[in-house]
């Protein structure tokens, strides 16, 4: 099944949207080359200052479908660890002085440029599988009956299946009123008509799951000797 590029950013646009609600950026994604350098000075405290600039900075960081990865802004994430390396409970933690080296580091990326990190081939892949996935359930193989069946002209073929069965009965009802060949014509014609009714009302059928066959159960044996009787009727 080929999809064009439209449709494809618009299978994965909800699972990438969800990703970038959900994923967390590690400090290279934040910080790039001077990721070493505020490892060095917060020590033990990195990762935790990595996710509380993370979590703060969620208007800085896009997940991007084409081409797919991490759009950051390093400047508006930089902003951000200088007011977390500025708070004074994160202070305590990790010391005055590593505070002070860090938020040196971090002073230069306030005016840095947007950063990339690409989504690994394996995570756009694994996206598009389960999207494919989803498309091909909801592309899945409808009988035409069941179409017609669902149908508003499907559901006006059913109204005429029971318009057919009553003139059924009413020839039924006006069988009884004769004798002879005429009364067994008049059944016969009534009983063929019945059948042809319901086979044509299932047909229409709001369901769709019972074959309109198992209602035909004239032969045209039956039809041909309905044939012989009414021409026996006519000599």
């Amino acid at each position: 099944m080929k999809i064009t590029r439209r449709q494809l950013k618009r299978l994965v646009r909800k699972d990438l949207e969800t990703l970038n609600e959900t994923m967390l950026p590690t400090g290279n994604d934040l910080f790039g080359t001077l990721t070493s350098d505020l490892e060095g000075h917060l020590s033990s405290q990195f990762e935790s200052f990595v996710a509380r600039v993370a979590a703060e900075s969620a208007e800085c960081i896009q997940v991007q479908i084409f081409p797919p990865g991490i759009d950051v802004d390093q400047a508006c994430v930089a902003q951000n660890a200088l007011e977390v390396l500025a708070d004074p409970a994160f202070i305590a933690q990790v010391g005055a002085d590593a505070a002070a080296a860090a938020k040196e580091t971090l002073e230069g990326l306030v005016s840095a440029p947007r950063y990339e990190s690409k989504i690994t081939r394996n995570q756009l892949r694994n996206l598009i599988g389960k999207e494919l996935s989803l498309l091909s359930e909801d592309h899945e193989r409808v009988p035409e009956m069941v179409q017609f069946g669902r149908s508003k002209s499907g559901n006006a073929c059913h109204k005429v299946g029971g318009s057919l069965g009553s003139a059924g009965e009413r020839i039924r009802a006006i069988s009884d009123d004769q004798t002879g060949n005429m009364r067994r014509v008049l059944d016969e014609l009534s009983s063929v008509i019945a059948n042809l009714s319901l086979a044509i009302s299932s047909l229409g059928g709001a369901a769709g799951d019972e074959s309109a066959t198992v209602h035909i159960q004239s032969t045209p044996a039956d039809l041909k000797r309905l044939i012989k009787m009414i021409q026996k009727l006519e000599q």
